[in-house]
């Protein structure tokens, strides 16, 4: 017969995983053999109390977890601390790790070192002795991750971790989310389509209405004939000036589509990504001072998505468009959408890096956020280091039907259709565009 040796291969140790223990073979002799039979006996012993211990503390204590393998090249890991998968075991999950891993996987219950085993919980109610948290007024709970452990807050930021919610007794109800979720309401998470550092292109001119490479993206120029001064150039080291002269008409908006702009398909930029109407955008924008003050009637700044014409696009602006420095409009079958933001205070530096954020491809920008200026070549800070500039809830809120048009685009530019004018040069340092399929 084949004698087991206790305890049972259920129990793991700090490098052993648990494991299915080999069937036990039994002779005639067993049931003469009283040694055999107690030592049997202590095995089933050990393996009903491995699975107790297992039921209880990862499935009906309160938590849902298990025990996972803890990475060769980890730091130590500390209970309470969250972790995330490398693909060869669990790390702290802080922010380097989670550049890959995207989210967490569970916060640890025991403490675990390099090359050994941990047990993490991955939903269920964690209690405040392993989580650290202070009892209190119930809050959201986040990840910090520059320690990997759980902060309270009252509100997630847009870049922020949700993990949970915090009881009054500072027990947190694990909800392992992904960034924007709490804060917005969307599904997903925000990737980049282009990050387009303009001050560190080499001198181009772009003189005609034809196709120009900037940052490897192949771009179309328009409206040129807008600019009876000076063309719109890259300045190495200054950024793309765009030079919108007093051109009467010259406007972008109602149905007018005649500034000097640049524009991108959408399909050279998604690629193989598929993208469709909900598809949400954000647009960060970072200017240089300008020549002229832009805050004067009619002068601004757009960035949005249209249909080559003026069939539909939809634009947020920055300037003076309907007496605001920050404006959005939306265009769409001969119906307009215009609604300026009233709370970003007066036109200036304050306000010369912003992010316009599109609830679709074809909606309005919903909510507004602007800073200072940024250095030449910086790039974009943090969201939540942003003012906001006001939200609004759009008046067009349904998304066309039907198949987006191969002629539906990125687009941006510059306006400045009066006021005795002899040039008026806008100066855009950088570009970024972010979206999020929901």
């Amino acid at each position: 017969m084949t004698t087991p040796q206790a305890p049972s291969r259920i129990w793991a140790t700090s490098s052993s995983p648990p494991a299915i223990d080999a069937p036990i073979q039994q002779d005639a002799t067993f049931a003469s053999n009283p040694a055999a039979i107690r030592q049997y006996r202590s095995y089933l012993d050990s393996q009903i109390l491995g699975l107790e211990t297992h039921v209880v503390q990862s499935l009906v204590g309160g938590v849902t977890g298990t025990i996972v393998p803890v990475a060769s090249s980890s730091g130590p890991i500390s209970v309470g601390q969250w972790v995330c998968s490398t693909g060869n075991g669990v790390v702290p999950a802080l922010a380097a790790a989670l550049a890959t891993a995207a989210l967490p996987l569970g916060i640890a219950l025991t403490p675990g070192a390099a090359g050994g085993l941990v047990r993490i919980a991955m939903g269920g109610l964690v209690p405040s002795q392993v989580t650290g948290l202070a009892s209190g007024s119930a809050l959201y709970g986040v990840l910090n991750t520059s320690t990997g452990f759980t902060v309270a807050t009252a509100a997630p930021s847009l870049t922020d971790y949700p993990v949970g919610a915090i009881d009054a007794s500072g027990n947190l109800s694990v909800q392992i989310q992904l960034p924007e979720v709490v804060a917005s309401g969307g599904v997903g998470v925000w990737r980049t389509l282009f990050d387009l550092d303009f001050t560190a292109q080499s001198n181009q001119t772009f003189a005609t209405d034809t196709t120009y490479t900037i940052g490897n993206l192949t771009w179309t120029k328009e409206n040129s004939a807008s600019e009876t001064v000076q063309h719109a150039a890259i300045v190495n080291g200054t950024g793309l000036v765009i030079n919108a002269e007093n051109f009467s008409g010259n406007a972008y908006g109602g149905g007018t589509r005649t500034g000097p702009l640049f524009r991108i398909p959408l399909t050279s930029l998604f690629g193989s990504t598929s993208f469709d109407w909900s598809t949400k955008l954000r647009f960060f924008v970072s200017e240089g001072t300008p020549t002229i003050t832009i805050g004067n009637a009619g002068n601004y700044n757009f960035f949005g998505v249209d249909s080559d014409s003026t069939a539909l696009y939809t634009i947020a602006s920055r300037g003076n468009k309907d007496s605001a420095v920050f404006c959005v409009e939306n265009y769409n079958s001969a119906t307009q959408v215009l609604a300026p933001f009233g709370s970003s205070g007066t036109f200036g530096s304050g306000n010369q890096t912003w992010m316009a954020e599109f609830s679709g491809l074809a909606l309005p920008p919903w909510r507004m956020f602007f800073q200072g200026p940024l250095s030449a070549g910086a790039a974009f800070p943090a969201l939540s280091t942003f003012q906001s500039a006001g939200f609004q809830a759009p008046s067009l809120n349904e998304f066309p039907t039907g198949k987006v048009p191969a002629n539906l685009g990125l687009v941006f530019g510059s306006v400045a259709p009066g006021g005795g004018l002899t040039t008026a040069q806008y100066i855009f340092q950088r570009l970024r565009v972010d979206f999020m399929q929901t």
